[in-house]
């Protein structure tokens, strides 16, 4: 059985991990999210915010060492994107690396504070209570 856990790569590393969580993807980052790695994760918000509808995101950057201006972009432009589909992206973690004015960020503290809160608004939508 493949190893699961999430470990921090190492210095200089960029790493991404994808998986459903329910009706929920969660994109985990780590290590430097600058240049080729920003396309990286364009390419995997993309797809993501295509193949589900209305798109479920959390992004948990907690694991990166540093930002760069395109970095942020990217999650800038996938909020906003997800907002223009009907959905939702999270950002949770990396209060150390992204800037202190994320207005046009939806910003949790934790993982399990997003899954919760998207799992919450999916309920609301079948009418459930």
């Amino acid at each position: 059985m493949p190893n699961t856990d999430f470990a921090r790569p190492e210095a200089g590393d960029f790493s991404i991990r994808v998986r459903n969580q329910g009706a929920v993807l969660l994109i985990q980052l780590a290590g430097p999210l600058s240049g080729a790695s920003v396309d990286i994760v364009r390419m995997y918000v993309n797809s993501a915010l295509v193949t589900h509808s209305p798109p479920k995101i959390v992004l948990d950057v907690e694991a990166l060492t540093c930002c760069d201006q395109a970095g942020c972009g990217i999650m800038r432009s996938a909020a906003d994107r997800a907002r223009t589909l009907g959905g939702r992206l999270i950002i949770t973690g990396g209060s150390h690396v992204l800037p202190d004015d994320p207005d046009d960020l939806d910003r949790l503290p934790t993982i399990s504070r997003a899954l919760h809160e998207l799992g919450r608004s999916r309920t609301h939508e079948h009418g459930d209570t």
